[in-house]
């Protein structure tokens, strides 16, 4: 039997107990560090967030057409289907959805939701909602949803989680319009209290539900302990009722909201203030001018891409909308060949058209433009670029019921307009003649392509018909493009998180909002 040596026994022991007692130390570190970095998770929760509510009337969400509480109810109720940052449609309420044909799509919910009262979310909720505004379509109160509701022919309940919808005509992408607030039909029990509940207390299955209220002058919300999605880290949302979207940006300045939406487009002056952050983002309000093909000039193509190469769409942005606008080239928001945001100025191309032309004299077209200050500076502007290239322009500047009555008897050359691009994400009905009956230009193959795009599903295939109608808009240049007018909310610095506004609502990713302490 081997013989060890007692003292070298003895250090090996020492040194084993050390290193033992080492990696005890070290795990104490570890776990000191895990302590620190979970204060500094859990330290995001708490708080109240303070936000005006601007011309508010009720808090019921079918019925306030303000867009101040269009976003507020975001807070409380929630849709079938949302939208991104990025203009995809996303599932909230459903889990998903199927086409079965090209008019019937099945839409499966998520079962794990509950209103704030704790009731079950069912199906019974959403034929509910979808059957209260298909009868306020021509009603005396028209909700602003209403129109998202037009194509449904009908709605039937399949089980508690599960509806089939009806349309009236193909539509393979409805679901972008699914975005409007489930409401609950235990809470209302018929559509006629739906119309006649305005003093209601709000029922949603959102992240947050009302605490107290105090009528006009403010409500209380609070972050629910079961909301079904991620728990927000914001305990409180106090909504303050003011009179104007000014009146909100002065509590922003004295500190007494957060968050605040800019409808001006001076609000670079806020970034002096470093208590201040903007957040900036489409609207997707597309300014174009439109073009009356029933003036011989206006009928010659070399006349039309003339125009659109003549004018410097980013001065325009730059110089009077402040630099917040995004050039839109093409008739689709989110189509790009890699050109659909440049700038398509080019004098020399617009001489060569110019050139193609059988006149020698220089041309004179009279543009109609409304009383609006911002489309005032931009028609001078654009008058000013198209006279470079031998363009004489003639601004007839209007008000608004003269501007409109003009539109539609075709009183015009061109007309500087602005148009909503929202629902459908393209200029497709500004080129389909049958759903324009104001504007002049008619092209039966953008007819048929246009009304058939809705119902292709395939998504390559959707794409080639893209493809074909841009080609063709390019080709023809019945209207001129020239960019989509952005907005931004102003936020206290303290606010921290996943501030990510969009059009839609401008408290996107309110669950990962916090404010610092």
């Amino acid at each position: 039997m081997p013989k060890f040596n007692k003292s070298i026994f003895l250090i090996i022991f020492i040194i084993s107990l050390c290193l033992l007692q080492g990696c005890q130390v070290k795990n104490t570190e570890n776990e000191e560090v895990k302590v620190i970095e979970e204060k500094k998770v859990t330290s995001k929760y708490g708080g109240t967030l303070r936000i005006p509510v601007v011309q508010a009337k009720t808090l019921n969400p079918l019925l306030d057409n303000s867009r101040s509480m269009y976003y507020f109810n975001k807070l409380i109720y929630e849709s079938l289907f949302e939208v991104d940052k990025d203009l995809n449609i996303t599932p909230l309420l459903a889990e998903d959805i199927n086409y079965v044909d090209e008019t019937t799509l099945i839409i499966n919910l998520k079962n794990n939701i509950k209103w704030q009262d704790g009731y079950n979310f069912n199906s019974d909720d959403v034929k509910f909602t979808v059957d209260a505004l298909k009868k306020n379509i021509y009603g005396d109160e028209i909700s602003t949803y209403a129109y998202l509701v037009e194509n449904i022919k009908s709605i039937n309940t399949k089980g508690s989680y599960s509806v089939e919808i009806k349309l009236n005509k193909p539509d393979y992408k409805y679901e972008r319009k699914l975005i409007f607030p489930i409401i609950p039909k235990h809470k209302f029990k018929t559509i006629g209290n739906v119309y006649t509940s305005l003093d209601i207390i709000p029922i949603g299955t959102g992240p947050y539900e009302v605490e107290s209220y105090e009528k006009r002058k403010r409500v209380l919300l609070r972050a629910r302990e079961d909301y079904w999605n991620e728990k927000p880290y914001i305990d409180f949302i106090e909504g303050i009722y003011v009179p104007t979207d000014a009146a909100a940006l002065s509590l922003l300045q004295s500190e007494e909201v957060h968050v605040v939406e800019a409808d001006y487009y001076d609000w670079d002056k806020y970034k002096e203030d470093e208590n201040l952050i903007i957040h900036e983002f489409s609207t997707l309000e597309l300014e174009f001018i439109n073009i009356n093909l029933n003036d011989e000039k206006l009928r010659d193509i070399n006349l039309r891409k003339a125009i659109y190469y003549g004018i410097d769409r980013t001065k325009i942005i730059d110089d009077i909308y402040l630099g917040h606008g995004t050039i839109l080239n093409y008739p689709f928001v989110k189509y790009d060949l890699g050109n659909n945001k440049k700038d398509p100025k080019d004098t020399v191309e617009a001489f060569k058209y110019l050139a193609n032309m059988e006149t020698n004299n220089r041309i004179k077209l009279n543009l109609l433009v409304n009383d609006s200050d911002e489309r005032v500076k931009s028609a001078k502007y654009i008058l000013n670029d198209l006279a470079q290239i031998g363009i004489d322009v003639n601004v007839q500047v209007v008000n608004w019921d003269e501007y409109m009555k003009r539109i539609k008897m075709s009183d015009y050359d061109m007309v500087l307009m602005g148009v909503d691009l929202k629902e459908s994400l393209s200029t497709d009905f500004l080129l389909n003649s049958s759903q324009n009956p104001f504007f002049s230009y008619k092209n039966e193959e953008l007819n048929v392509l246009t009304s058939k795009l809705p119902g292709v599903a395939n998504e390559l295939d959707r794409e080639v018909i893209r493809k074909e109608i841009t080609d063709i808009y390019m080709n023809d240049m019945s209207y001129i493009s020239l960019f989509i007018r952005n907005k931004a909310i102003i936020s206290s610095k303290k606010i921290k998180g996943s501030l990510s506004p969009n059009l839609f609502n401008i408290y996107n990713n309110i669950n990962k909002w916090y404010i610092e302490n």
